[in-house]
This record gives structure tokens, C-alpha cells and sequence, in this order.
């Protein structure tokens, strides 16, 4: 590999990576997989690394031709290989079709063979549905030994004697002629108690309780495939190393073989929750962070101006008057610690509980609260989202005459959206996450307009509407949410608005969010650039002389008003651009087969890339140019026929030509350059021309999913 010489799986081999050749490689890696590279064992390291060090293999000595070739290809397969798993992790709904893994299969295992993989052992693969077939014979007196020592293991966990449980369970492993069953057991034990230990830093070496939990699930695993404990004990390794994604991977696994699980489902929901947690980087929030009663008080005091003395008056008249409330306060002096309180969060849900059943709403959001993350009660998904439906369905406000907030409504409205959209604890429904959403920023709630910003901003349950999601972030940004600033700050650079971008980072800035630096960097550079070109075009002076209003225009259109009455030429170049834009927005991205993503490019993010010499972006900058035009007259009637087939034709050829992964037309239009494609090449007879072979090549690529059509077809033209 790196060392020239044969490797053997061991640590003196992974020292490949930490001092030799491999050390760059290796300095980019996570902690994790630099222990796994530690350990100089490949059966220890996953795919992705494997694939990874494979592709970057350099050879120690020149290759002839033939060698080159045969890496070449080596290196293309393994290439379809990280795309064909990095597809299957990611799916959607973690289920395929019987034709769809036919498809699959062929092509994995037409690549593992030519990697030298035994092709009847393959075949034998595909056809095992159940656990492994054991490969050892089976030793009476030892499995009888092994059952005992587990028993007695069994109980020292029990007991929280790990070390004790740790060496039983090991002494077990090491007897020969154990099933794979009990085999399978007993690393799935061992990795619980590996687990027990609680180690908070960070990883660093293969001796790490958390690694040797994560080898020791995996060998249950491996052992039986189909036994639902050892994805789901892969799984709590995973959420121990902080590597939430991948448990979510193998809760997944374990539910599709125990569907009706509460606990893998409560453990795969709670994963999913600290993966979009840590996504949103909520950890890195202030106002995420746990504050006692005091300190909360205290922060009330600045903002409200009564001193903490008159503050504490109120709440003793509050308790007095509405029980409710009472124990709210209380549950909240346990839950989050006091002067002369203790944090105790049995207690903390003891007193929710009481208020909940007062009916009301701040205790019911308070305790799912608890229930979702496991706070002195047991963790519970589904009595989470119970609870948070019972507080939703509370009045908003505390009384009619009485219009004010109705504490925990909004705030259960949000998180509602929040479980829709993520998929934890319900179905993923996006539509259904608008809804509340809406709710809750109807009710007050900042976070909730930050959320349906986004929403809006992406289409996802709503059609797409970038100034529906500018106004929503507004509005968040202003009750003080403090991701709103930068999120919107982000529309804005979208529509090249840079100035206003600029300020709303500088609001991001103050709120103390944690900021992309180089994506601020890149914004401010914009706004900077863009005052410049602003100064040297004299706009102002030009617009005082000619008594122009300056209304509510951006930098970048009063620049463009002064350039188009200067030059008609340009007016001409500007409204070209407008529809390209509008042409572009009107395409939504078109479904693909599984295995194939959607390539919707965004013309903003290639224009900018284009502009810092980025050969890639101004190739797909320059083909989608075709494609849009290609677009425009095909949606424009108004040409005669024949010609409107030969200016699609032109266009649409010229943007294959210079890359083909910008095409993205839906179905309907699809269709009717179908039809184009087919009287263009009636109309050239087979006689070769342009127009001919530019047909020709439009018509391989709305075929490309078609494959019998296209061979048949390439077969005529090679013949030609």
C-alpha cells in the first residue's frame, strides 16, 4: 500500500498513516477513524475509509500501461461503489424494489469479482436470508462452561461490577466450539459492559471503552446478521462515540427486523433528535444552555427593569393564586437547581406532572420535555409528542379578556413542527410541520418564524417563495431569534442584496451566533465590492442630476437603472438575465431512479464560483446557459415550428456537449423534446449534417433512462 510491502493488519501498518506516506490522509481524518487507521486492522475500518485509502493508493513504481489501465478501472469501480453505498445510506424510505436490487447486485458483484471475490461465494450470499451457517463444531463441555460464565457475568453487571462482568464474558469468548449464537451473546454483553464505562473525552485510542464497544457489536453482528439486538447494540455504540447519524443507520436496521420494538424505536428517535440537536448546532446556543432559577431572575431583572426582590413579590402572588403555576415554579427550582434547592429531576417531574394534571400547558411542554431526553423519568418518544399535543391544544392566550401569552403553547406548537420535520417520534410530514409552524408564529413564537422561513425558503410543504421566507425571517429576527439575523442575512446575499446582508451579519455577529467565518468573509467581500462599483459607476451623483427617488432600492438595481439608461444594450442583457431566472425557477427538480441524486444547480452559487476562476462552475455556468435557452424556446409558441425544433435542437446539443448533468427537464417537457428529437431526425433522412448529428446527441441523453432504446439506437448510428 504505502509501505511496499505486504500488509498485515497491524498496529506497526498503521504507522503507515500516523508518521509515513499516508500521514496527510490521516491529519484530515475524525478521531474515530484515526484510531481505526491506529490499528493498522482493515477488517476495523468502515467502507468509507476503506474506499477512501483504496482510491488514494499511489503506486511505489513506475507501471507499465496494461497496470495503468487496470488501476484506472479499479479505481472507476470502487468510485460506483461509494456512490451505490452512499445512496443506500442515505435513502429516503431505506427500501427498495426486487428489480432495483437486482440491478444492484449485478453491479456489485460483477465489481468484487474482477477485485478477485470467489463469484459462486457471491451467489451463496445472495441466497442466505437467515444467520450464517456455524462454521465451528460445537464443543458440549465448553458451551456448557460458556453459559456459566455468562450467567455469572450476567449478575456482575447487574451488581455494576464491570470489571468483574468484563472478565467473565472474555473468558467465555476465548473457549473453543461455542455456537455462533451464544458466540454472538456474549460480545453483545461484553459491548454492554464496555459501554457502562462512560468515557466523556475525546477518542484517542483503540483501548478506548467505546471503540471496543463498537468491534464487539459488530462481531455479533457479523456472526448474526438477523439478530435485531446487535444493529441496536451498533447503534448505542455509535450514539456513545457521538456519531449519531450512524445509529440512526443501525436502529434503522434492527427496526426492519423488529418492527414492533418500543425501546429500539424510542433509542433510534432519540438518536435522530441529538443528530438534528447537533445539525442546528442547538449545543452551541446561550439560550439552549441549563440556568438556575436565580439566574433566570436575574436576566429578567435587566430586561423588565424590576428588581429581582419585586419579581420574587409576584411569583409568591402567582403561586397563591393558580396551583397550576405553583408547581410549574417548583418543578422548575428542581429541575434546573436554586440557592437552597438541589437539582433533582425526579422531583422536577413529579411537580410537572402535578401541574399537567391542573391542566396546565407550561407543565405539560415542560414534561415531554423530560420524557424526550430522559430526565428522571423513563425515556418515552410517543408520551413526549402526547404531551406536547395536549399542550398545543390549550388556548393560546390565558383568558379571552386577557390577551396575554399562554406559556407552553407556542412553545409545544414549535416543537411539534420540529418532531414533523425531522421524523422523530411521528412519521416525517413536512406539510404537517408547516402547519404548526404557522401556529406557532402566529402565537409569538421567533423560533417557529425562523423554522417556516426556512421552510418556505426551501419548498419543502409549501411551494417555494423566497419572499414569503425573507418577510418570516424577519419577523424572527426581530422577536430575537438568534439564527434569524444570519439566515436572513443569507436570503438576502441570494438576491444579491449585499448591503442589507451585511447588516444583518453584523446583527448575527452581536447575537454571539456561531458564524461560518469564511461565508461571512464572502458576504462582506460582496457588500465591499459592491460599494465600490457603486462609487466608480457615480451613481449617486448621476441620480441627484436626473432627480431620481432612491425608494427602496438595493445597491445592485440602482447600478442597473443608471447602466440600462446609459446603454439600451444592456437593458437588453439585464432583462435576458430576468428570464433566465424566471425560467430556471419554473423547473423543479425531476425524480430520479434510486441510486441517481437531482441536479438542480443553483445559477447565483455558479455565477459566484465562475467569478474566482472555479473551471468546473463556469463549464456547468456555461451549459446551463444552453439548457435555459433551450428551455425558453421550447416553451415559446410563438416561432415557427421548424424553426423552434431547430433552435431547441442547437441549444440543447450544445449544453450536452459541454457537460450533460445540467439537464433537468420534467416529464411534460421531456415528452415534447421527444417529439422534437423524433421530427428533426425524420426531417434529415439518416443524411449526415449538424443538425442531424446535434439530434442525435439530444436524443441519447432523454433516452439515457432507457437503455434498450439507447443501444438499439447507438447501434444505428455506429453503422451509419
Amino acid at each position: 500500500m504505502f509501505t511496499n510491502q505486504q500488509w498485515l493488519d497491524t498496529p506497526a501498518d498503521g504507522q503507515a498513516y500516523i508518521i509515513g506516506i499516508g500521514i496527510k490522509y490521516y491529519q484530515k481524518c475524525g478521531n474515530i477513524q484515526k484510531v481505526m487507521l491506529q490499528t493498522g486492522n482493515t477488517n476495523q475500518w468502515d467502507l468509507s475509509i476503506l474506499l477512501v485509502i483504496l482510491r488514494e493508493m499511489k503506486p511505489t513504481k513506475p507501471l507499465n500501461q496494461v497496470d495503468n489501465k487496470r488501476i484506472k478501472k479499479e479505481n472507476s469501480d470502487l468510485s460506483v461503489v461509494t456512490t451505490i453505498r452512499n445512496n443506500s445510506a442515505h435513502h429516503a424510505s431505506k427500501c427498495i424494489s426486487d428489480t432495483e436490487f437486482e440491478a444492484i447486485w449485478t453491479q456489485l458483484s460483477s465489481i468484487l469479482v474482477s477485485f478477485g471475490d470467489d463469484a459462486d461465494e457471491i451467489a451463496e450470499l445472495k441466497l442466505n436470508t437467515n444467520d450464517t451457517k456455524q462454521k465451528e463444531s460445537i464443543n458440549t463441555v465448553n458451551t456448557i462452561e460458556a453459559k456459566r460464565l455468562k450467567d455469572l457475568g450476567n449478575e456482575a453487571y447487574k451488581q455494576k461490577n464491570f470489571d468483574e462482568a468484563l472478565k467473565l464474558f472474555s473468558q467465555a469468548l476465548v473457549l473453543a466450539g461455542v455456537s455462533d449464537c451464544d458466540r454472538s451473546i456474549l460480545y453483545s454483553n461484553r459491548a454492554a459492559v464496555y459501554l457502562e464505562k462512560c468515557e466523556t473525552l475525546p477518542i484517542t485510542s483503540s483501548t478506548d471503552s467505546r471503540y471496543l464497544a463498537l468491534q464487539d457489536a459488530e462481531h455479533a453482528r457479523d456472526l448474526r446478521p438477523m439478530w435485531p439486538k446487535a444493529h441496536c447494540r451498533i447503534g448505542q455504540a455509535h450514539v456513545a462515540l457521538g456519531e449519531y447519524e450512524k445509529a440512526v443507520h443501525s436502529y434503522d436496521k434492527a427496526l426492519a427486523l423488529d418492527p414492533t420494538n418500543i425501546d429500539m424505536k424510542n433509542a433510534r428517535d432519540s438518536a435522530l433528535e441529538r443528530k438534528h440537536y447537533f445539525e442546528r448546532q442547538d449545543h452551541l446556543n446561550p439560550q439552549s444552555m441549563p440556568r438556575t432559577t436565580r439566574e433566570q431572575l436575574a436576566e429578567l431583572s435587566k430586561l423588565s427593569g424590576f428588581s429581582i426582590e419585586q419579581q420574587e413579590k409576584l411569583i409568591d402572588s402567582i403561586r397563591k393564586n393558580d396551583p397550576g403555576k405553583d408547581a410549574v415554579l417548583t418543578a422548575q427550582q428542581y429541575r434546573d437547581g436554586d440557592d437552597n434547592v438541589k437539582q433533582n429531576y425526579e422531583l422536577a417531574a413529579r411537580f410537572y406532572s402535578k401541574a399537567v394534571a391542573l391542566g396546565n400547558a407550561e407543565g405539560m411542554y415542560n414534561l415531554a420535555l423530560l420524557h424526550q431526553q430522559g430526565l428522571g423519568v423513563k425515556k418515552d418518544m410517543q408520551t413526549t409528542i402526547r404531551l406536547l399535543e395536549q399542550a398545543a391544544a390549550q388556548s393560546h392566550t390565558i383568558s379571552d379578556k386577557l390577551h396575554i401569552p399562554n406559556v407552553g403553547v407556542a412553545e409545544a406548537e414549535h416543537s411539534l413542527g420540529l418532531h414533523y420535520e425531522t421524523g422523530v417520534g411521528v412519521e416525517m410530514n413536512y406539510k404537517k410541520a408547516v402547519e404548526w409552524y404557522q401556529r406557532a408564529s402566529d402565537h409569538g413564537s421567533a423560533t417557529a418564524a425562523n423554522n417556516l422561513g426556512l421552510m418556505y425558503g426551501a419548498g419543502k410543504g409549501v411551494n417555494k417563495d423566497l419572499i414569503k421566507s425573507e418577510q418570516l425571517l424577519y419577523l424572527s429576527a426581530i422577536r430575537g431569534d438568534r439564527n434569524a439575523p444570519m439566515n436572513l442575512a443569507l436570503v438576502l446575499s441570494t438576491k444579491q442584496d449585499y448591503q442589507a446582508a451585511e447588516q444583518w451579519c453584523k446583527r448575527a455577529s452581536e447575537n454571539n451566533n456561531m458564524l461560518d467565518k469564511n461565508l461571512l468573509k464572502r458576504i462582506q467581500d460582496a457588500a465591499e465590492q459592491e460599494r465600490q462599483r457603486f462609487k466608480d459607476a457615480d451613481v449617486e451623483t448621476w441620480e441627484k442630476q436626473n432627480g431620481l427617488n432612491i425608494n427602496n432600492l438595493t445597491y445592485k438595481e440602482r447600478i442597473q437603472r443608471k447602466a440600462c439608461a446609459e446603454n439600451p444594450s444592456t437593458a437588453k442583457a439585464y432583462s435576458a438575465v430576468k428570464d433566465f431566472t424566471k425560467t430556471f425557477q419554473s423547473l423543479k427538480p425531476v425524480p430520479q431512479p434510486f441510486g441517481v441524486k437531482s441536479r438542480m444547480y443553483d445559477r447565483t452559487m455558479l455565477e459566484e464560483y465562475s467569478r474566482k476562476e472555479y473551471i468546473f462552475a463556469q463549464k456547468l455556468l456555461e451549459a446551463q446557459t444552453y439548457f435555459l435557452r433551450s428551455v425558453q424556446i421550447l416553451l415559446d409558441k410563438s416561432i415557427n415550428i421548424n424553426d423552434r425544433d431547430i433552435q431547441f435542437i442547437t441549444e440543447l446539443s450544445a449544453a450536452v456537449r459541454i457537460e450533460n448533468i445540467v439537464i433537468q427537464l420534467p416529464e411534460s417537457m421531456s415528452n415534447e423534446a421527444k417529439l422534437i428529437v423524433d421530427r428533426v431526425l425524420a426531417r434529415c433522412d439518416s443524411e449526415k449534417s449538424q443538425l442531424d448529428e446535434d439530434a442525435r446527441v439530444c436524443f441519447g441523453i432523454l433516452h439515457m433512462n432507457s437503455l434498450q432504446s439507447t443501444i438499439e439506437f447507438l447501434s444505428v448510428c455506429i453503422r451509419m
